[in-house]
């Protein structure tokens, strides 16, 4: 018998989510703007991914100039991987990076949906399966988002700001 390990994001989420930003058809160059105005410590990324001719694409979480959660699906070798190296304060320096093989979608496309807050980022594929989880703990003005690829993947993508479960702050 074969056992795999599935997990549902709690419902509990849905009471937190404030109002959805989508971004249809962009080309996920990495020159592209189109979330440089995307500002949140806590969200959640749901994302569909065409990669035309590229060979990865990159979610940078919680970034700014200085630092970043890298979180990069390979097309080729339908591998995810989750790299916290440059993310902030380091615990534990052997276990900066995993990696996972995530199927992609019949057509060659990926979904995923990423769960990001202020020190954690979960990747879910598009059965719930967790493809990774990381604790993170970056700098507080490390609060941007950007999507590229290595080539010219298009992304239709809806990011959902959080609120805080924390009242006194």
């Amino acid at each position: 018998d074969n056992y795999e390990l599935t997990q549902t994001p709690i419902k509990e989420y849905d009471d937190l989510k404030e109002e959805t930003k989508e971004y249809k058809d962009v080309k996920l160059t990495k020159k592209n703007t189109a979330f440089n105005d995307f500002r949140s410590s806590s969200y959640v990324i749901n994302a569909h991914v065409d990669p035309k001719d590229s060979k990865e694409v990159t979610f940078k979480v919680r970034a700014s100039d200085k630092e970043g959660t890298l979180v990069t699906y390979n097309f080729d070798t339908e591998t995810l991987t989750i790299d916290r190296s440059n993310s902030g304060v380091i615990v534990n320096g052997e276990m900066n990076k995993v990696s996972h093989k995530v199927k992609k979608n019949k057509d060659g496309s990926v979904d995923l949906e990423i769960y990001v807050d202020r020190s954690s980022v979960e990747v879910f594929n598009n059965d719930y399966t967790v493809e990774g989880a990381m604790q993170i703990f970056p700098g507080t003005k490390s609060n941007g988002l950007q999507i590229y690829s290595d080539k010219n993947a298009i992304g239709n993508v809806k990011v959902t700001p959080l609120k805080s479960i924390w009242t006194n702050k």
